[in-house]
């Protein structure tokens, strides 16, 4: 805003604040809201629409290369009479940004003359048009178009200098789509009884951004298909310049066939497991015994001796840290950490896994 347009907003802002403090002061003999100030006229020249930000996402849109790379990736029309794949995708696109839920109101925007002009066409796709584009995308066609959106995020990314000098944090959930439909593709029902589908999303936490989405049926387990999802979001991230990834995921994903593989490649991962029965039966085995700890509270600068995982784990999982610190190499290096753990426990017979002691001196120093 220039000087003067700020100076009129703050004499309006003045004007407002007297009108409000002297509005208190009258008689109360009349209504207040009288109405009588108002009237209408029809503008010539000038052209008004509630979507006028349409115009700069597009500018936003064909600054960062996007028309360019959908026409450049996907092919699903022979010819264009008049419209490209970019013009199809767009025009859907913007139908959602512009409150649509449905193709159908694509004819609301094609009926509007300044909506037009602010996206710099004389027309865009009718509904019918729009669905029958859509029909044509297969599981490679949408791969496709999103790989077209990645390339234009990587060079986004770039830009900022502060993204990439964090840790890339890939996520991946299963996230539950009910529909009204009731003979479309796929669809099934949930476990918890939802009919629709079960919709599988990578996303990056960083930026908050989906990098993929596949469509499944409802009754689909989580992890089903996203190994080479995740390997494709670490491609891209690396592609864009992150030095350090970590893969993510809740508990119903049991990915054991990757791990070792990524573990190889440098990436790191953190993920949890249902506690199940042969689990809690193989945590069982290693029950950690005559464990010292200090007291806290009330009986501060006492120690206790305890028994239980409760006490093991952690004291394991702190010598892990220190080690880690200390040998830089073992930082995502579990078969390393495991050798150098069970190498430096003391042998004292008692009764665990392997008979040992954790010796939290000897496993840091090494010695």
């Amino acid at each position: 805003m220039s000087k003067n347009d700020n100076d009129r907003q703050s004499a309006e802002e003045q004007k407002i604040k007297r009108q409000l403090k002297q509005a208190l002061r009258q008689s109360g003999d009349e209504p207040t809201l009288a109405g009588k100030n108002i009237h209408y006229e029809v503008a010539t020249r000038t052209h008004g629409t509630v979507h006028g930000g349409i115009g700069v996402i597009h500018r936003l849109v064909n600054e960062v290369g996007l028309p360019k790379s959908i026409d450049q990736r996907v092919h699903l029309l022979k010819q264009h009479r008049p419209y490209h794949e970019s013009d199809h995708v767009l025009n859907v696109a913007f139908n959602a940004l512009c409150g649509g839920h449905t193709l159908e109101e694509i004819e609301l925007w094609r009926n509007d003359g300044t909506y037009l002009r602010g996206l710099g066409t004389p027309s865009i796709p009718d509904p019918t048009t729009a669905r029958d584009f859509c029909r044509r995308f297969d599981a490679a066609a949408i791969l496709a178009l999103e790989e077209a959106i990645n390339e234009c995020r990587v060079a986004v990314w770039r830009r900022s200098k502060e993204v990439l000098t964090e840790t890339a944090l890939i996520d991946a959930d299963g996230c539950l789509v009910p529909t009204d439909g009731e003979c479309k593709e796929g669809m099934d029902i949930a476990y918890d009884g939802t009919w629709g589908y079960h919709a599988l999303v990578v996303s990056l936490r960083n930026t908050q951004e989906p990098l993929f989405i596949e469509n499944r049926s409802g009754n689909r387990p989580s992890h089903e298909g996203v190994v080479p999802l995740f390997d494709r979001a670490v491609a891209l991230c690396r592609q864009a310049g992150f030095t350090k990834v970590r893969l993510g995921w809740d508990t119903d994903f049991s990915l054991t066939t990757a791990l070792d593989r990524w573990t190889d490649d440098g990436v790191h991962f953190l993920f949890g497991y249902d506690a199940k029965k042969n689990l809690k039966e193989r945590a069982g085995a290693a029950p950690g015994v005559a464990m010292v700890s200090d007291l806290v509270g009330d009986g501060a600068g006492a120690f206790m001796s305890a028994q239980g995982t409760s006490f093991a784990a952690p004291m394991v999982s702190g010598t892990i840290l220190l080690m880690e610190s200390q040998d830089p190499t073992l930082v995502g290096n579990p078969g390393a950490i495991k050798t150098k753990l069970l190498g430096a426990a003391d042998n004292v017979g008692i009764e665990t896994k392997n008979g040992g002691r954790l010796n939290v001196a000897k496993a840091v120093s090494g010695s």
